[in-house]
């Protein structure tokens, strides 16, 4: 075993691993609670991580409207990201694509994500 694989595997040791399906039912079941996420960026590849909620009042558009478009059919989750976050986009709406969720924390429980 490599030094790299066994570091994964310990740091990985005390998580249930959980399908990205089962992270987006958790995270829309959350009831607005804060949780953390770790998910790979669509765009670029980035690696993003921070703290959000979902709730109702993430689900409009840039106005109060709707959405221009169905976040279920384009497989991504809208959410508020928490201010406090070290990141200049905190306090705004966001949306994680649910197949590049890596790891999820939530209600004091850690998933990694595969």
């Amino acid at each position: 075993m490599l030094v790299a694989d066994w570091l994964v595997a310990c740091y990985y040791r005390d998580m249930d691993i959980i399908t990205n399906d089962k992270a987006a039912d958790l995270i829309r079941n959350s009831n607005g609670k804060v949780f953390s996420v770790t998910f790979v960026k669509r765009s670029d590849g980035t690696l993003r991580q921070g703290r959000f909620r979902f709730g109702p009042s993430v689900n409009v558009g840039r106005v109060g409207g709707s959405a221009p478009y169905d976040f279920g059919s384009k497989r991504l989750i809208p959410v508020y990201r928490m201010a406090g976050d070290s990141s200049e986009s905190d306090g705004k709406r966001r949306t994680i694509p649910i197949e590049g969720i890596t790891k999820l924390t939530i209600e004091g429980k850690e998933y990694k994500v595969a």
